[in-house]
């Protein structure tokens, strides 16, 4: 079983190729004690070259495979990922994939994120930027990926105000839904509180508004994530006058939801009643 998969991804050519993947993909997801046989019978540059093939579905496939490749610890296949060339590759597919291609490769990247060195090589690679650019315009799978291989990212003190000049924070709270059904919630207030180790960039997500919305979703009832949010909240009030500060900004931003409310009603309201006044004309 374990030989036909690496025979069939070996020999593929064309369509075949995507199948063969797909397949091998499937068989890693569902079955680890496949991941050390593949990898010694050579599939990781297999996979490495079908993520710079041009078939879409093949890129997909090859990114999950590779994803959950990395995800096995114990088999110490993460290193022998990034030495066939994988990081790059996977970048590249970032910027230049399709949506769903793209959030495979976020995926990979993110399973790949756990050692520093790999994380660097994924900044040097350009990481960054079409990551921070999936937070806004991605899929909502791409999304969650992305964000929690910025998490990642963020352990590297440098990584900190590059990330931020990408544009997340503004982004990231948007994320913020004390929903139990968020599933980057966690992700994304790790990577909040990890930015605000830095000064600036602390008292930028204060600026943006971030420790109100993660005060609502550290009391909302059932939030899955209320402790990650209190952790971050901790981080970026870490004085009373924080604190204040970051009340009163919640305070004025509810009074203008309120007053943007009303006014929507009053119009409303005028509307209708013009509609009224001409039909009983």
């Amino acid at each position: 079983m374990r030989n036909g998969h690496f025979a069939r991804l070996r020999g593929a050519r064309g369509g075949q190729a995507s199948a063969a993947v797909a397949e091998l993909a499937t068989a890693a997801w569902v079955d680890e004690s496949l991941h050390a046989p593949l990898a010694e019978a050579g599939a990781l540059p297999l996979l490495v070259a079908l993520l710079r093939s041009t078939d879409a579905a093949a890129q997909e496939s090859a990114a999950v495979a590779l994803g959950k490749l990395a995800m096995d610890v114990g088999a110490g296949i993460r290193p022998r990922i990034v030495d066939v060339g994988a990081v790059p590759a996977l970048v590249a597919l970032l910027c230049s994939g399709t949506e769903d291609v793209k959030a495979c490769a976020a995926f990979a990247l993110g399973w790949l994120s756990p050692e520093a060195p790999t994380r660097a090589l994924i900044v040097a690679a350009g990481a960054l930027a079409p990551l921070v650019a999936m937070l806004r315009s991605g899929t909502d799978v791409g999304k969650r990926w992305a964000v929690g291989t910025l998490a990642w990212l963020t352990r590297d003190t440098p990584n900190l105000t590059l990330i931020a000049d990408a544009g997340a924070l503004p982004v990231l709270v948007t994320f913020l839904s004390p929903s139990q059904a968020c599933p980057t919630g966690r992700s994304t207030c790790c990577t909040l509180r990890r930015l605000a180790m830095n000064e600036r960039l602390r008292e930028l997500a204060l600026e943006h508004g971030t420790a109100g919305v993660l005060a609502v979703a550290a009391d909302a009832p059932g939030c899955e994530w209320a402790d990650s949010a209190r952790a971050a909240l901790r981080a970026l009030c870490p004085t009373q006058g924080d604190a204040e500060r970051a009340l009163g900004a919640l305070q004025l931003k509810v009074g203008a939801l309120s007053a943007e409310r009303d006014a929507s009603s009053h119009l409303e309201n005028s509307a209708v009643r013009a509609e009224r006044d001409a039909l009983a004309k």
